[in-house]
């Protein structure tokens, strides 16, 4: 039985663009490489969805680090379950990355994340035809630019 894929954050220590340990880490993680990550002042910040636990993550950046004869130091948590890791990551490119990782994987990772709409266009149109642009949240209003 395949183990379910559940979100990941790594954190990768030290260089905050991402070196070649990171690439083939994460590939060995995702063969697709389907991540998404950005720089924050003391490294590199992944998210992923994976089946692979917190250890096995941090043991394959262990052994690419020693595959490259490289230092590669993470700190793994899952995405979903924030109550087990007190990390502040509240910066306005991680919420963004945080925010379209949510919306392409479908999963909540910000428990207390800002109100979103998932209305459809034809929804959306819907509601203006019927109470006119003025009454769309402020939601509702990012998600039809979105959209359009």
């Amino acid at each position: 039985m395949q183990k379910k894929e559940v979100p990941m954050f790594v954190l990768r220590l030290g260089s905050d663009h991402p070196v070649k340990g990171d690439y083939v880490a994460v590939e060995k993680i995702r063969e697709d490489m389907n991540v998404m990550g950005c720089s924050v002042n003391v490294g590199v910040l992944n998210l992923l969805m994976t089946d692979k636990s917190a250890e096995e993550i941090r043991d394959l950046f262990k052994e690419t680090a020693d595959e490259l004869s490289d230092v590669l130091p993470v700190v793994v948590w899952r995405a979903d379950q924030p109550e087990f890791c007190a990390v502040d990551i509240d910066l306005p490119h991680v919420t963004e990355m945080i925010q379209s990782f949510e919306q392409v994987n479908g999963v909540a990772i910000l428990k207390e994340s800002k109100p979103t709409c998932s209305l459809t266009m034809d929804e959306l149109l819907d509601k203006i035809s019927r109470t006119g642009y003025e009454s769309l949240t402020t939601e509702e209003v990012a998600r039809l630019k979105s959209l359009s």
